[in-house]
């Protein structure tokens, strides 16, 4: 299994919601819902991986915004911090992509995808819900930004 530093992603949002990811894990044959995005590869900034990983995971092309947010990774098994941006969709039709890594598809699928409303924490692990509670501080200041 590879192994990176960085998980880079994105709430992507779109009036009052944003994008969730289905996973399917297959060690633990369980299901759990994640913001699109994966590892930063090599070369690339933080900014570059996010877009990239967007685009392979949902087929659409984004604009960041100027905020992001860095926490520890909650599960050392793949990455050791994850750093979160906000974005919005610019182009294409929202539809569940893949991951072009190999040896990533061992570990877990890409099977749904959704929009999930801004104040529903229903479907969010610990670490993604930290990640939306410091998007919802932001928006509280910035109201225009999704308008």
């Amino acid at each position: 299994m590879l192994k990176r530093d960085t998980r880079v992603q994105v709430v992507i949002l779109k009036e009052d919601k944003y994008i969730l990811l289905k996973h399917y894990s297959v060690k633990e044959d369980k299901y759990f819902w994640a913001l699109p995005g994966g590892g930063k590869e090599k070369g690339e900034s933080e900014e570059e991986g996010a877009i990239r990983e967007v685009f392979e995971e949902t087929g659409l092309k984004i604009k960041l915004l100027p905020w992001k947010f860095e926490i520890e990774a909650m599960d050392k098994r793949f990455y050791n911090r994850m750093v979160t941006f906000i974005g919005y969709p610019i182009e294409g039709q929202v539809k569940v992509g893949y991951d072009p890594e190999e040896d990533m598809c061992q570990y877990y699928r890409l099977v749904d995808i959704k929009w999930q409303h801004l104040y529903d924490d229903e479907y969010l692990s610990d670490s993604t819900l930290k990640c939306i509670q410091q998007v919802r501080r932001v928006l509280k200041n910035n109201l225009h930004i999704i308008e």
